[in-house]
């Protein structure tokens, strides 16, 4: 249960800006202008503004350059596919967890659930919940890798192998994933490490957790 409960609290999924947050925007067209705004982002596909005593409006995802706002910086992903390839992402913005060699992200959206029809034919259930992957990339190449793991385990051989092309400059990384050490709960320390050039040492997620 400990250790169910430690990848939960890991990979809880970010809600998105439910509220207007202090920051700023840069559009596609004026890359070096930076626009203070009040900004909001209620779900994946929609991103609202507003600037001094302006109303809101929105901005088409096309346009913006990238963004801050609540503390986080949020930059374009694209060329991927969710809700189990039913959606392929050809404007979105994800979170940046970590930036350099490497970049890491948290990408979030809302998954619908059908309802569901009871014995007695009653209809209960449905509605939406937020779903958050991790996504990886080398800089500079906008080609995006989702990086996934079983909760029990924390790896499986796609997680290894999708992940150690990133890893390969570091032999002591791609030490510990093959050996089965360097986990999904591991991801964002080992990216941390890699683009600052540290030490890294895997720390066993259930002594983590007592």
């Amino acid at each position: 249960m400990r250790f169910l409960l430690l990848f939960a609290a890991l990979l809880l999924p970010q809600i998105l800006l439910a509220q207007f947050e202090p920051g700023y925007y840069v559009l596609t067209t004026e890359p070096g202008v930076r626009r203070v705004a009040q900004i909001k982002m209620p779900d994946e596909n929609t991103l609202l503004i507003k600037e001094g005593e302006q109303k809101k409006q929105e901005l088409a995802l096309s346009q913006v350059a990238y963004f801050k706002a609540g503390g986080k910086t949020y930059r374009p992903v694209s060329g991927f596919s969710i809700k189990s390839g039913k959606q392929t992402i050809t404007h979105g913005f994800a979170e940046v967890i970590d930036s350099g060699q490497v970049m890491l992200y948290n990408y979030s959206y809302r998954e619908k659930s059908p309802p569901t029809m009871s014995g007695n034919g009653l209809m209960y259930g449905g509605g939406s919940t937020w779903v958050t992957i991790r996504l990886i990339e080398n800089a500079g190449q906008q080609n995006f890798t989702i990086i996934s793991a079983p909760s029990f385990s924390g790896t499986s051989q796609e997680f290894r192998e999708r992940l150690r092309p990133f890893l390969a400059p570091r032999a002591d990384m791609v030490k510990y994933l093959d050996a089965k050490l360097l986990l999904i709960y591991h991801l964002e320390q080992a990216v941390q490490a890699l683009n600052q050039g540290e030490a890294f040492v895997p720390v066993d997620p259930w002594k983590a957790a007592r």
